[in-house]
């Protein structure tokens, strides 16, 4: 059966996301501490047990010209033992009837086979990103002595002004939020960690031999969670900004309307 989660699934949804997504108890916790709404949350359930779980951020695209109202699907997860059973198919499709008045259903595959799975669901490749990486050693000694106007985001200063209207404009009532892009890229260079900024979206990259570990920080305090994430692991290893190129794992739906999403689309999360 299908429901809106209540604020009593909190135990069995991170217990679920812990075993849909191993290795991310430390970003679990603190997505369900600081950013997690139940009233945005679909599950599934076997009778009082929580199986399945679909999580929905409201965001605006924008391509610079036009903003597009579209609702991003995260953490979107099934137990094991109830995997093939169209279970998450039917959420994805509930939850396109609650956002019928969005224009976009957006999503990151995670991986080839995802992909797959989600265009089979009507999803289609719309959009992607990359990285830039810049590296703490070679390019500055402290974040006093960093030059910012060296440092591009999408290759322009352009959407770096962007980026800090964004910031300006939050309607967040904590002043300490309401800070510039530049103020946000000096705390990261403070740090020398390896930081992802795209919109009012924080990705956090951890290295390791095993290859490099990711995760997002959304919502209105997005920067608090990736500051205390950065704090949490203690890595340093460089600052990085998006190119709009290498990945392109976006993938969209139409809802609404008529046009499609093509090329390198900034999220800016509400």
């Amino acid at each position: 059966m299908k429901q809106i989660a209540t604020i009593d699934d909190k135990e069995a949804l991170v217990a679920l996301y812990n075993i849909c997504f191993p290795g991310e108890e430390w970003y679990c916790r603190s997505f369900f501490e600081r950013v997690w709404k139940p009233e945005k949350t679909l599950v599934y359930r076997d009778g009082e047990k929580v199986v399945s779980m679909l999580h929905m951020f409201d965001v605006t695209l924008t391509d610079g010209c036009k903003d597009y109202s579209t609702y991003y699907i995260f953490g979107a997860g099934t137990h094991p033992d109830y995997r093939g059973k169209s279970i998450m198919r039917e959420l994805i499709e509930w939850s396109e009837k609650i956002n019928s008045d969005k224009d976009f259903a957006i999503l990151i595959a995670a991986s080839e086979s995802l992909k797959s799975f989600y265009g089979k669901l009507g999803f289609s490749e719309g959009f992607s990103y990359g990285k830039k990486v810049v590296s703490a050693a070679n390019h500055f000694e402290s974040y006093k002595t960093f030059d910012f106007s060296k440092l591009t985001f999408n290759e322009t200063v352009r959407v770096i002004e962007k980026m800090n209207d964004i910031y300006l404009q939050n309607t967040v009532p904590e002043v300490v939020y309401r800070r510039s892009a530049e103020f946000l890229f000096e705390e990261l260079c403070m740090r020398e960690a390896t930081v992802y900024i795209c919109g009012q979206n924080y990705v956090v990259a951890e290295f390791s031999d095993e290859g490099v570990a990711f995760a997002e920080c959304m919502g209105e305090k997005s920067f608090d969670l990736a500051e205390q994430v950065i704090f949490d692991k203690g890595f340093a290893e460089a600052l990085a900004c998006f190119s709009g190129e290498d990945i392109s794992l976006g993938m969209y739906k139409k809802i609404a309307g008529n046009e499609s999403l093509k090329g390198y689309l900034n999220l800016l999360f509400n």
